[in-house]
């Protein structure tokens, strides 16, 4: 069971979800620890300035983060630092919404055995090589060519921390990921050894307020976005009426254009989407 892994839940101190978290992980061997997450709703405007670059994570998320969201990039990377502290080799990390499978707790984590910055156990929206980089007691491991997005549940190592303490010296992005996948040794499980259950989240509320304010189809003519939105896209319109909320045309290829273009290629790639009770392959075009 790899009880010499340590396992970090971060949960808000007080929360009803602590209980829950606590019954599951009773039937892990190993140490186990709450980190309590920074709660971004009671920062004051000072502190979010110091701590987070709105202007950089419009670029890279589309929109400004949600004081919820610098909360959690902000327990994260807390990790990240405790870890190059006390030179932690590996340690799996969980947020207190994750829901575990037996096979999380059937599963031999120390037989990972290969360099990795991180190792996920869960994702929302993913598209990855098909072929499997390994396999270990029957689950596959895949590495993403795109996006890998939630941070509920994932291993990381010394050298994955290094990289992602780097880049949240000051937060610039959510907390998954400071680092895109595609730039580090980054493996997706499949199937995934967790649920997400979302019901009631925070953040997830407080994203559904900023995407309103935020849409995707930005300052992009209402009729244009609707009837003409391939096109659009694929002309660099959006990104022409669009450009503060990407950084740069790169960015912007890789964000608008890249998974569409992987999805001409079911038969090499993988499209994976996760559900709050769930894990499914998505459709190539979904």
């Amino acid at each position: 069971m790899s009880a010499d892994i340590p396992v970090f839940v971060i949960s808000l101190v007080g929360a009803a979800r602590r209980d829950a978290m606590t019954r599951q992980l009773a039937r892990w061997d190993g140490t186990w620890s709450f980190v309590d997450a920074v709660d971004g709703r009671t920062m004051t405007p000072a502190d979010i300035d110091k701590q987070c670059n709105q202007d950089r994570a419009t670029r890279r998320v589309g929109r400004p983060l949600s004081p919820s969201e610098i909360g959690t990039a902000l327990s994260h990377a807390s990790i990240y630092r405790r870890m190059i502290d006390e030179n932690i080799d590996r340690a799996i990390i969980l947020e207190d919404d994750a829901v575990l499978n037996d096979t999380f707790f059937a599963f031999p984590f120390d037989a990972v055995d290969w360099p990795f910055d991180v190792v996920s156990f869960f994702t929302d929206h993913s598209i990855a090589e098909r072929k499997p980089f390994a396999e270990v007691s029957g689950v596959r491991f895949h590495r993403p060519v795109w996006r890998a997005s939630c941070a509920a549940a994932y291993m990381v190592s010394l050298a994955g921390a290094r990289k992602m303490a780097a880049a949240t010296v000051r937060i610039q992005t959510v907390a998954d990921w400071p680092v895109s996948p595609v730039k580090m040794d980054f493996f997706v499980a499949q199937p995934f050894l967790v649920k997400h259950a979302r019901e009631g989240s925070t953040i997830e509320r407080d994203r559904g307020l900023l995407r309103a304010q935020y849409p995707r189809h930005g300052r992009m003519p209402r009729f244009l976005h609707r009837h003409f939105n391939g096109l659009a896209t694929a002309l660099f319109i959006r990104y022409a009426y669009n450009h503060d909320r990407y950084d740069g045309i790169g960015h912007y290829i890789y964000r608008e254009i890249r998974p569409s273009f992987l999805r001409r290629f079911p038969s090499r790639y993988l499209f994976l989407r996760g559900s709050a009770g769930a894990e499914k392959a998505a459709p190539p075009n979904a």
